[in-house]
C-alpha cells in the first residue's frame, strides 16, 4: 500500500506526467484491480480522467482461443482483474466484445455483472422515459423479448408498461409477412403472444399493439382465453386452448 501523498500530488500532475510517474512506479505492469489495492489514489485520478487504458492497455484481439480455453471461474477472475464488473453489459460489450461473448455463450454475464433485481422506492419511477430507455439498453433489456424482461426485472418491465414505452424498448414489427400468423398453430399463436406480452395487455391495447395478432387471434375466437382470468396459470390457459383446439379444430 502506498504511503498517502499530499493533497494535489495527482491533481496538480498533467495526464502525461501522470503516465510518467505510473509507469515509474511499475505501474503498468499491474492488472487494474491490482494498481487499485496498490495505489487507490492515484488509480482513481487516473480513471477520473479516463487514462487508465494509457498506462494499463486491454489488447482488444486476443490469440484463438484466449476465452474458450479458460474455465468459467478463470473468465470471471480475468474480467475482474480487468474491472469488467464494474461496466454496464452494453459498457463491456463495447470495452471487449470478444470476452463479452464469450460470457454469453456461457450464460456467465450475470456472475460477473449481476443486476440488482431490488431497487429503492421509486428507483424507476423517478427517471425520465429517456433514461429508463437508456437504462434498459446499458443492461441490455433490448435484446431480450417482451417476456423475458418480465421475468428479469419485472419491476422495470412494469414501469415501461405503465408508461407505454415498451416498443420503443423492444419494438414488435407491425408488418408481417404474409400468413405470418395464419400459418401458426394455436400453440404457436399463443405463445407468440405471451412472448410479447400481449396477455397482459387489454383488447383495445392488444388492438394497437398489434393489429394483425388482433385480428388471427379474433377470428378464431381465442381473445377471451387470451386476455382474461388473468389469476389463472399460463400453463391453465395453454391447457384450455389445447382441448378446445383438439376438441373443435381451429
Amino acid at each position: 500500500m502506498t504511503k498517502r501523498k499530499p493533497y494535489g500530488f495527482y491533481s496538480d500532475k498533467t495526464d502525461r506526467e501522470l503516465i510518467d510517474y505510473g509507469e515509474g512506479q511499475g505501474y503498468d505492469k499491474l492488472t487494474r484491480t491490482d494498481l487499485s489495492k496498490e495505489n487507490s489514489g492515484y488509480y482513481e485520478e487516473c480513471r477520473k480522467r479516463k487514462i487508465v487504458e494509457k498506462l494499463i492497455p486491454e489488447t482488444k484481439r486476443k490469440p484463438r482461443g484466449f476465452y474458450s480455453k479458460k474455465t468459467d471461474e478463470e473468465l470471471i477472475e480475468y474480467g475482474m482483474g480487468w474491472e469488467y464488473d464494474k461496466l454496464t453489459r452494453n459498457g463491456l460489450q463495447k470495452e471487449n466484445c470478444q470476452y463479452y461473448y464469450e460470457c454469453r455463450k456461457r450464460k456467465i454475464v450475470e456472475k460477473l455483472i449481476p443486476e440488482t433485481k431490488r431497487k429503492p422506492r421509486g428507483f424507476y419511477s423517478k427517471k425520465t422515459d429517456e433514461e429508463l430507455i437508456e437504462y434498459g439498453m446499458g443492461w441490455e433489456y433490448d435484446k431480450l423479448t417482451r417476456k423475458e424482461l418480465g421475468k428479469e426485472n419485472v419491476s422495470y418491465y412494469k414501469e415501461c408498461l405503465e408508461r407505454k414505452i415498451v416498443e420503443k424498448l423492444i419494438p414488435e414489427t407491425k408488418v408481417k409477412p404474409s400468413g405470418f400468423y395464419k400459418n401458426k398453430s394455436v400453440k404457436e399463436l399463443i405463445d407468440y403472444g405471451i412472448e410479447q406480452g400481449y396477455d397482459k395487455l387489454t383488447r383495445n391495447g392488444l388492438k394497437k399493439e398489434d393489429g394483425g395478432y388482433y385480428l388471427e387471434c379474433w377470428k378464431r375466437k381465442l381473445l377471451d382465453k387470451l386476455i382474461s382470468e388473468r389469476s389463472n396459470s399460463i400453463k391453465q390457459v395453454l391447457d384450455g386452448m389445447l382441448n378446445d383446439y383438439i376438441q373443435g379444430g381451429k
